[in-house]
C-alpha cells in the first residue's frame, strides 16, 4: 500500500470520530413523559389496591372478633327474653295478669278469631236479609230516625 493511501485512510478515520458525538444529546421528552405518567398511574393504582385490601381485612377481623363473639350480657338478655316467651309467669298477681307462652297465646288467639268469624258470619247473613231495598236511601232511614 502506498503511503498516501494510509494517510488518507487514517485522516478520514480521525475526522469521522472528531465530528460525530459518542452519544446523542437530544432527550426524547415524549418517552420520558410517558414513563413518568405510567409510573405515577401505577403508584396510584397500587396505593388504592393496598387501601382496599386493608379495609377488607379490617372488616373481616371485626366480623370474626367483635360481631361473631356473643357477649355474656347479650346471652343473659336473650335467656331472659326466651324465659318470658316460653314460661307461665305472673305479671301482676293482684290484678290477675298472667304471662303465657307464645305458642299457647297463638293457639288461643286463633281459636278466638275463628269463633268470632263463625259468630259474625250468621249476623252478616241476617244483615243482608234486612238490607233496604234499592229504592230506599239513607235519607229515608234518617227521616225514620227523626220520627
Amino acid at each position: 500500500m502506498s503511503e498516501a493511501h494510509v494517510e488518507s485512510h487514517s485522516m478520514a478515520h480521525d475526522d469521522h470520530h472528531g465530528t460525530t458525538p459518542a452519544e446523542d444529546d437530544n432527550t426524547n421528552l415524549r418517552a420520558v413523559t410517558i414513563w413518568y405518567v405510567g409510573i405515577c398511574v401505577a403508584v396510584v393504582v397500587l396505593v388504592v389496591f393496598i387501601w382496599q385490601y386493608f379495609s377488607i381485612q379490617v372488616r373481616k377481623e371485626m366480623d370474626a372478633k367483635v360481631f361473631s363473639a356473643e357477649s355474656t350480657e347479650l346471652r343473659e338478655v336473650r335467656a331472659a327474653e326466651q324465659a318470658q316467651l316460653t314460661k307461665y309467669q305472673w305479671v301482676d298477681k293482684n290484678a290477675g295478669v298472667v304471662r303465657i307462652p307464645l305458642e299457647r297465646a297463638k293457639e288461643l288467639t286463633l281459636r278466638d278469631w275463628s269463633s268470632r268469624a263463625k259468630a259474625v258470619a250468621p249476623a252478616a247473613a241476617e244483615g243482608e236479609n234486612t238490607a233496604p231495598a234499592e229504592g230506599n236511601t239513607t235519607e229515608a232511614t234518617g227521616a225514620e230516625g227523626e220520627k
